[in-house]
């Protein structure tokens, strides 16, 4: 059984994805039905995927609280912490750190490179697809917390899950960025390298040696 401040929890991210799903509209259902998330990211007016707006910064918030439950429910260990609120503030503040760290070195390289619109382009693809996992792991935490499921299982299985979702992100984003040229392979491979597998194998490195179970 989980606490009752991990229930509290679920229920302000059921809130969030409440208020997400308000300002999203009718966007909301190309993140539940992924098979059509293209349609997601333009409408009749054109782009609808910005940096900085309620809808994305719900989204944020989002994808912050459901990582930091997971982690705070089943990998942090309890010696780490001297209260329940300690251990899940320490846990999100860390996460959002990383992100808004990630966020703005990213943002630095486009300008010290002059590649400002490929990676802002990349960032707007990202945003969108994060907000779909964000979405589809609120589901899956669902399960994990209110199904008697072993720790011993949850965790190897949600690693899969999240590096499958991963994987087809990255291939979406692939096509999307239309890379037809070694060079701009060469570059999305370094991307990648240094943005986003690096930082999840040393999420991952962590996780495996401090899991809870």
């Amino acid at each position: 059984m989980h606490s009752d401040f991990v229930k509290i929890l679920i229920i302000i991210s059921t809130l969030i994805i409440l208020t997400c799903r308000y300002f999203s509209k009718d966007r909301f259902q190309y993140l539940i039905k992924f098979w059509n998330i293209h349609r997601y990211f333009y409408s009749k007016k054109g782009i609808t995927i910005h940096f900085f707006n309620l809808t994305n910064s719900f989204f944020l918030l989002l994808r912050i609280m459901i990582y930091s439950i997971f982690l705070f429910s089943y990998i942090l260990p309890k010696r780490y912490y001297d209260s329940e609120i300690s251990g899940f503030i320490f846990i999100f503040s860390l996460l959002s750190s990383l992100i808004i760290i990630k966020f703005f070195s990213e943002k630095i390289i486009s300008l010290i490179f002059n590649i400002k619109k490929e990676i802002n382009e990349i960032l707007r693809i990202k945003i969108g697809l994060k907000n779909l996992i964000a979405v589809h792991m609120y589901f899956f935490l669902m399960v994990l917390l209110f199904v008697p499921i072993a720790k011993e299982i949850v965790v190897p299985t949600s690693i899969i899950i999240f590096s499958i979702y991963c994987f087809f992100t990255h291939l979406h984003l692939f096509k999307k960025l239309n890379i037809n040229t070694n060079k701009k392979l060469l570059y999305f491979i370094l991307y990648l390298c240094t943005f986003e597998i690096g930082p999840l194998l040393f999420i991952w490195i962590v996780v495996l040696k401090n899991i809870n179970i």
